[in-house]
């Protein structure tokens, strides 16, 4: 982990009590490297427009 990964973490912890990687934490998660980007396009926009 670089250090500014682990200064991210550490300020939305202190100030949102939140941990970033935690996907309950996001509206849409979408594994990238599992989908072409037209795929997580479509993911997208199919969830924006419900």
């Amino acid at each position: 982990m670089t250090r500014t990964e682990s200064d991210r973490r550490a300020f939305i912890r202190k100030f949102f009590y939140a941990d970033i990687a935690d996907p309950k934490n996001y509206d849409l998660v979408i594994n990238t490297g599992t989908l072409t980007i037209d795929a997580a396009v479509e993911a997208i926009r199919g969830a924006l427009y419900r």
